[in-house]
């Protein structure tokens, strides 16, 4: 993974994508986080997966050297897709995603050791009903809610 790619905002990559992408494609929130009945756009920097639509008709061949060029920034999995009754898109699924999941697994197992006794006595009260791995990472969930 790029270090340089991993420290940048979601704008910073949507920016360095559309670089590439276009003229044939377009990062646009409406298409799909359109009017969804008053509720707010999503903030771009929480986006985990980012659409880019195509606004041209691009040959097979043409589509998978977007994808190679989009690949080459190594900002996530790239894959085209076709949204039933909307378009067709470039989907990105981004690092950063699991980057956040490893981070947050870290926190987790970091809790876990510190309150191991605490984990032990609550899985033994339940009658070791739900495994032990489930009830601390519920303690860890409701003390980080």
């Amino acid at each position: 993974m790029n270090n340089i790619t991993h420290c940048k905002t979601n704008k910073e990559l949507i920016d360095d994508i559309s670089k590439v992408v276009e003229p044939y494609c377009k990062f646009n929130m409406i298409d799909i986080y359109g009017d969804r009945g008053g509720i707010p756009f999503p903030n771009i920097e929480n986006l985990d997966t980012l659409y880019f639509k195509f606004e041209k008709i691009l040959s097979i061949k043409q589509q998978d050297e977007l994808v190679k060029k989009i690949k080459e920034l190594d900002i996530g999995s790239v894959q085209i897709i076709k949204i039933s009754g909307f378009s067709k898109y470039i989907y990105i699924e981004l690092h950063k995603y699991n980057l956040r999941i490893i981070k947050e697994y870290e926190k987790y197992q970091n809790f876990k050791n510190l309150n191991i006794d605490k984990i032990n006595n609550t899985y033994q009260y339940l009658e070791e009903k739900v495994p032990e791995e489930f009830v601390g990472w519920y303690m860890y969930k409701k003390i980080n809610e």
